[in-house]
């Protein structure tokens, strides 16, 4: 009798050990897709101009003014797209920038290589939107199940909210997708964003944004 629970016990550790296995490799290649559609790089720069083309096909562009002190990253390098905190006056986006661009490098290694401030142009190549936010449910159970917050995109991606604080996003607004680490995303609404005041009064303001984890739609489970 105990050689046959011990055998038992082994094939129960052995078939557990499996089913991990093909769960880590499965959750490794859908993290993998993503990182490989949704990562950032370099297509073309143009010194002249001041401006470089993003493997998603927005052009960011360098201010005026930061001509002389910013460099501009090499074709290839990959970058990580955030907001920045902008002065809201009779200046424009265009003088001051809106996103600051980390450039990574070709390698993925860290530290960044430099950041440089730009704003953004050729929104009319650009393609994806937001289309919505939902609650899904992960695991049902009799008593109780787990939910989600998630954002979903035009191109049918479903991005897993880390917030849990209601998105200041638009149906239709142009949302920009970039790797912030291994699993983890911002999305930036080129089309919304908030304003904040200093203790002098003067209004500041940023554009909208979340960060994320990608979400698998094949976890997603009837209640």
């Amino acid at each position: 009798m105990s050689k046959t629970l011990k055998l038992f016990s082994l094939l129960s550790v052995l078939i557990f050990s499996m089913v991990s296995a093909d769960t880590d490799t499965e959750l490794d290649k859908f993290r993998s897709s993503i990182s490989d559609k949704y990562q950032l790089t370099i297509t073309e720069v143009d010194p002249e101009l001041h401006c470089f083309r993003l493997s998603n096909k927005l052009v960011c562009n360098v201010p005026k003014k930061n001509w002389e002190t910013e460099a501009l990253p090499e074709v290839g390098d990959k970058v990580l797209l955030t907001p920045i905190i902008r002065l809201h006056s009779r200046s424009t986006h265009t003088e001051q920038g809106e996103l600051s661009v980390e450039i990574i490098g070709s390698d993925g290694e860290m530290p960044p290589k430099g950041k440089v401030n730009v704003w953004i142009s050729g929104e009319s190549e650009y393609q994806l939107y937001f289309v919505g936010s939902d609650r899904v449910c992960t695991e049902s159970g009799w008593l109780s199940s787990t939910t989600k917050d998630v954002l979903i995109l035009s191109d049918a991606s479903i991005w897993s909210m880390k917030s849990g604080k209601k998105n200041d996003f638009t149906p239709g607004d142009r949302i920009i997708v970039s790797k912030c680490s291994e699993n983890e995303y911002i999305l930036v609404d080129l089309d919304q964003s908030f304003r904040l005041k200093g203790s002098n009064m003067q209004a500041f303001g940023m554009l909208a944004h979340e960060i994320v984890e990608p979400f698998n739609s094949s976890k997603i489970t009837k209640e």
